[in-house]
């Protein structure tokens, strides 16, 4: 079991564009971040019912415990935005992650998801590919700035 890839849930993808799944709307500010740790293996093609926050690969039982100011279940994300970064691409962007005073133990992804639709579906999972760990001080995810986003999606045929 390992995290080997950042990615999306693909079915939480297909079942938006037909309009047959909960809607996700990134900008709603709905939006949680969660650390999870690298005995978790993420199946992207996953059933729909199992792409969600607290089910199947994300079961809190893979997340990072709670210590200090990290609580399982994550922090609120803020700054949402969507836009089209290079031409033909989308961007989806937001604040970074900090969560001060917290000891926090091998830590090696991100997961956002949205914390209001039943089931919580997940938005993204970002492999950090190592582990990282606080001991009492800030554990900071910092989204890329080149493009500025947390994920991209390439629309280019």
């Amino acid at each position: 079991m390992a995290v080997t890839a950042s990615g999306m849930p693909v079915l939480n993808l297909i079942g938006k564009l037909k309009l047959t799944a909960p809607q996700l709307d990134w900008s709603n500010g709905n939006m949680k971040c969660a650390l999870y740790l690298n005995t978790m293996t993420p199946n992207f093609s996953d059933t729909l019912a199992n792409s969600a926050y607290n089910v199947a690969q994300y079961a809190t039982t893979y997340e990072c415990a709670n210590s200090g100011n990290y609580a399982q279940g994550g922090q609120a994300v803020a700054g949402n935005a969507l836009a089209e970064g290079v031409a033909g691409t989308i961007n989806a962007d937001a604040n970074d992650q900090a969560w001060s005073s917290s000891t926090i133990a091998n830590a090696r992804c991100a997961v956002i998801y949205d914390n209001v639709l039943s089931p919580k579906a997940v938005w993204v999972l970002v492999n950090f590919g190592a582990d990282y760990s606080t001991s009492n001080g800030t554990f900071t995810v910092q989204w890329s700035t080149s493009p500025s986003a947390v994920w991209t999606w390439d629309c280019t045929p």
